[in-house]
């Protein structure tokens, strides 16, 4: 893995540390789609073992050009991974019909991605907080973002997802107007997931410089975070200095 962002805890006399980066060899690769298999097939149950014989959750959108994948690991074992697709027409505009937003509408499509497959897992023994996963995981993609003039990213939120991001203050809009496009089909892998009563989700967006502003704020918190290196950073919460 190429590392680009290093989040260290101690709590109790452990130390661990959760590295965030790019996947870099075939077997890197390889376990990030079995952490979606199980994440994905086995645990939440939104895509059909019969779409994934061999344990591994690889979809079309997989198959194209424009994708770009960043991965967290802890130790040895896998606990994150997310998806950035740089194609157009963007998935998401097969499963909503909406009004683009004002503040995006000199935005060209080559500038604009879509988040999907954001995934935090908390094996046993991992005692950094799982929510500073999804953080870290889309650190790495906004400096992506950044680095080749992306200005949007787009994204198909559980709304619990969202309401919890709100709170983090993390700078996500929700469409102002949208209406669903049926994904019932029985070859549609996505159908649970857009479908799940109990987990409803809606289209959002993000803008990269102001998700870049609310990590720089973030990093810059010495209650929160002690920065020990450029790119390495230890999470000390104020209720435990």
């Amino acid at each position: 893995m190429k590392v680009l962002l290093t989040i260290s805890r101690c709590k109790r006399g452990r130390d661990q540390s959760i590295q965030f980066g790019v996947p870099q060899t075939q077997q890197e690769v390889q376990h990030m789609h079995q952490l979606r298999y199980q994440v994905y097939v086995e645990k939440k149950r939104y895509i059909a073992a019969a779409f994934c014989p061999d344990g591994l959750e690889i979809d079309h959108i997989d198959h194209k050009d424009g994708c770009h994948y960043f991965i967290a690991q802890c130790g040895e074992q896998l606990v994150g991974s997310m998806r950035l697709i740089q194609q157009d027409p963007l998935p998401l505009q097969y499963y909503w019909r909406y009004e683009e937003p004002i503040n995006l509408s000199g935005v060209q499509h080559t500038q604009k991605v879509e988040v999907s497959r954001l995934i935090s897992h908390r094996p046993p023994g991992i005692v950094i907080p799982p929510s500073l996963v999804p953080l870290g995981l889309i650190r790495c993609a906004t400096h992506f973002c950044l680095a080749h003039d992306i200005l949007a990213a787009y994204a198909t939120l559980q709304m619990k997802l969202v309401r919890q991001m709100e709170q983090w203050t993390l700078p996500v809009r929700r469409m102002d107007s949208y209406e669903p496009i049926s994904a019932e089909s029985s070859d549609d892998t996505r159908k649970y997931y857009f479908n799940d009563p109990d987990n409803p989700v809606c289209p959002t967006y993000f803008r990269t410089q102001e998700v870049d502003r609310f990590y720089e704020d973030l990093l810059q918190q010495a209650l929160v975070f002690k920065q020990l290196t450029a790119e390495h950073y230890l999470y000390q919460p104020s209720s435990e200095t």
